[in-house]
């Protein structure tokens, strides 16, 4: 490996070091106040809500993210302590695969555009630490790559393992196998390897194939969508079922896009790489799911692809500009002790606690995790006297129970699902007699 491409690795593990470390003070309950409106870790979620104590994902908990990632949890969560010390380690196996990303970038298109576009880029530096898409950016990237150079079996696998770990990848199978000579081969890679992610999972409580068909079948668009913003707009002017016409049109579109344009320019194109992009891209805007680290699954286009920095510059400018004005607004306020009643009564939504001085922390950013069952087992833990708790359930307990007398007007601005306005809740008592505050999530997909 040359000095060149190590630098444009150590770069993009640095980088993604820096977007895991305030998520490792939010998990220890040390982030700075003026940093929390910024700051979201879907692995913290998925600690608290369902695997702290050493719990495995599917089998002691629902999980809603594909086989490949409740691996790495479920390894996470035995190795683990605490929750500070599960995230720590998420974030260096993120660092990983964005220096992993970073080397075949490199390789394929040359350290300085990668340096540009991939390692130093904005995107990967905000929102890298939110969720996994840093993985199967990764993976994608494999993939594209060994296609271009002919390798279409060794593309096959990295996009089965893509979408082991989030499902974009798979949107770029079709093109890959149209454009490739090995079909049969390729598809039989596909399958066997996709099957050995989701087989051992199928005979547990909570299987992964369950799992995202709840998911995707189940959960109103996100805010952060175009798509978001049309629902909630349909639902204010009294159109009935206005998730369901949703659903209806992002899903008719991608698939009318994806047959009519996808596919055609995949016969016809002499670089695969330009196909992947296009698929993904077709993807990303139809999707009602859009959360903003989704940016990540294209900026491997613009490294392999002669893609002009001036359009680089008004994506990151437009990502910059939702992630310092949208994203603190989809906090909203409501008692912690909501989300202790509802996991208790088998309704849990995904609410999470975090520690904060004068409240409790935590996001909204959809109903997302409406579609899951809840850790039964989890929340019984916290409703236990605290001489029964583990350690963690003691710690979410407490912060519960932490009293907000303050609320900021501006965070009752999310409006729910099938509402013009967020509607005010009125804080329930604790058992220790103060009122509790706080402001719930939902995992970004």
């Amino acid at each position: 490996m040359s000095r060149a491409v190590a630098g444009t690795v150590l770069a993009a593990v640095a980088v993604a070091l820096l977007s895991a470390a305030p998520r490792v003070l939010l998990a220890s309950g040390t982030l700075p106040e003026l940093l929390r409106p910024f700051i979201w870790s879907d692995a913290l979620l998925t600690y608290e809500r369902g695997l702290s104590g050493h719990r495995l994902p599917y089998r002691d908990s629902p999980f809603e993210y594909p086989p490949l990632v409740g691996a790495f949890s479920g390894l996470l969560s035995l190795a683990s302590s605490d929750a500070t010390l599960y995230v720590l380690l998420w974030g260096l196996v993120v660092a990983a695969f964005a220096g992993a990303g970073a080397a075949v970038l490199a390789r394929a298109a040359g350290p300085r555009r990668t340096l540009a576009y991939w390692s130093l880029a904005p995107h990967l530096l905000l929102l890298g630490g939110v969720n996994f898409d840093v993985l199967a950016t990764a993976l994608l990237v494999v993939a594209a790559v060994a296609q271009r150079s002919g390798r279409e079996l060794a593309a096959m696998l990295g996009l089965a393992a893509g979408t082991a770990t989030k499902l974009f990848p798979l949107a770029s199978v079709p093109v890959t196998l149209l454009g490739g000579q090995r079909r049969i081969a390729a598809s039989a890679v596909f399958l066997a390897t996709l099957l050995a992610f989701y087989l051992p999972t199928l005979p547990l409580p909570y299987s992964s194939a369950g799992g995202i068909g709840r998911y995707a079948a189940s959960i109103g668009a996100n805010i952060d969508s175009v798509w978001g913003l049309a629902e909630r707009a349909l639902a204010a002017l009294g159109v009935p079922d206005a998730a369901l016409v949703i659903v209806v049109v992002t899903t008719t579109g991608v698939v009318a896009t994806y047959l009519l344009h996808v596919l055609p320019h995949a016969r016809r194109a002499s670089d695969p790489v330009l196909s992947f992009g296009l698929a993904t891209t077709v993807l990303l805007f139809w999707s009602r799911l859009y959360s903003p680290q989704y940016s990540l699954w294209l900026l491997p286009f613009f490294v392999l692809l002669p893609l002009s920095a001036r359009r680089f510059a008004l994506l990151t400018v437009a990502d910059i500009g939702v992630f310092v004005t949208v994203y603190p607004l989809t906090l909203v306020p409501r008692s912690p002790d909501d989300g202790v009643r509802d996991a208790a009564a088998g309704r849990d939504r995904g609410r999470v606690a975090r520690p904060r001085a004068g409240g409790l922390t935590a996001r909204r950013r959809s109903t997302k995790s409406a579609a899951l069952p809840s850790s039964s087992a989890a929340a019984k833990e916290i409703a236990q006297p605290e001489e029964q708790r583990s350690p963690s359930a003691c710690a979410v307990r407490r912060a519960m129970s932490i009293s907000a007398s303050k609320k900021s007007p501006r965070h009752g601005r999310l409006a729910a699902p099938g509402h013009g306005r967020a509607p005010r809740r009125r804080p329930r008592q604790p058992a220790g007699g103060r009122l509790a505050g706080g402001r719930p999530n939902t995992a970004r997909r």
